[in-house]
């Protein structure tokens, strides 16, 4: 692929964490999309971490980490194994700057699960209106390069150790960023482009984070994260402060990112036995594992609005393996849709 030698990005907006609230913040920043780094917006002891005091307070901590990191399936997202390990080990072998460390990534670690020791050093961000999930921890060698994605909620990524190079890319260049095929799995959708592979059209932000800093990526915008040096940082996911604001702001402007989403988890279960009774009840699914994403309830003019392209897509791509290959997808009919004879 040709290589974009456009000079095509410009810097992430930088703003006070100190001279903003909460409202103020969900009204500027959430429901416009903007990025924007807080520089030394996350202040609390965890910004002044060393890799010694970490894994001297969760020493025997077991952790998830992730191998063959270096391969270039894992820089697509396509590909990579899981195995635990102690977290002095993780760290060790980190620091000695070893073949293991280079080739390992421990991503996305809950803390709360596996790193319960570190919590009391960790203040969640005052401008979260409602945690997700989190805090997460990440921490990798130099030169890591965390593949291309985009995940379904809002997320602040707080930096504690190292410096981290972030590259983000809007959700309005959805269909210009090759992402994986339906069906990938995972919970987040990979672009299989480098940031030297992107059209030329396609813009991207930029910034550098050192520890203090706090990056506010909006929900469903991709992007990239590269360790310019060893590095631990925490990130939280997160949405509205409101009971349907997020699910709102994402149909109403991320509407096309928010149905690749749906219709690629959709895809890794549609063969399975169990797809039928949901689909059966597709409204009622929808809901169901939209609010334990969220913590938000869909009106029923936002779930009508759903379906029917979850409908058309099955429909038009259906094959053999599908739990529903015997059936036609009649909208109207689906409550009364007969289960498969055994």
């Amino acid at each position: 692929m040709a290589t974009n030698t456009q000079t095509t990005f410009t810097s992430i907006l930088e703003i006070s964490a100190d001279e903003i609230t909460l409202a103020e913040f969900e009204a500027s920043y959430m429901a416009t999309g903007t990025p924007c780094v807080f520089r030394q917006g996350f202040s609390c002891e965890a910004s002044n971490w060393t890799f010694d005091s970490i894994k001297e307070k969760a020493r025997d901590s077991k952790v998830f980490v992730r191998k063959n990191t270096n391969s270039e399936l894992y820089r697509q997202g396509k590909k990579y194994k899981i195995v635990q390990m102690k977290f002095q080990d993780y760290i060790n072998d980190l620091r000695q700057h070893n073949s293991r460390a280079q080739n390992r990534y421990l991503a996305v670690n809950n803390v709360t699960r596996c790193l319960a020791p570190l919590l009391e050093d960790i203040v969640q961000p005052k401008l979260i209106g409602k945690v997700h999930s989190g805090p997460h921890i990440w921490v990798g060698c130099e030169d890591h390069y965390e593949f291309n994605h985009f995940d379904p909620d809002a997320s602040f990524l707080c930096m504690c150790i190292g410096q981290k190079k972030a590259r983000l890319v809007s959700f309005e260049f959805l269909h210009d960023l090759q992402c994986n095929p339906l069906g990938s799995l995972g919970r987040t959708i990979q672009s299989q482009l480098g940031f030297d592979e992107l059209p030329p059209h396609v813009t991207w932000q930029e910034a550098i984070l050192n520890p203090g800093d706090m990056l506010y990526i909006p929900g469903f915008y991709f992007h990239q994260i590269t360790s310019l040096t060893d590095s631990v940082s925490l990130n939280y996911f997160f949405g509205n402060s409101g009971e349907n604001d997020f699910a709102t702001k994402v149909i109403d402007q991320r509407l096309d990112s928010l149905l690749y989403w749906l219709c690629n988890i959709i895809d890794q279960n549609r063969a399975l036995e169990s797809f039928l009774p949901l689909l059966c009840n597709l409204k009622v699914t929808l809901r169901n594992f939209l609010h334990s994403q969220w913590y938000e309830l869909l009106t029923e003019e936002q779930l009508l609005l759903l379906c029917p392209y979850i409908y058309e897509h099955l429909n038009t791509t259906k094959v053999e393996t599908d739990a529903f290959a015997h059936i036609e997808i009649i909208p109207d009919d689906l409550p009364h849709i007969p289960r498969k004879k055994s």
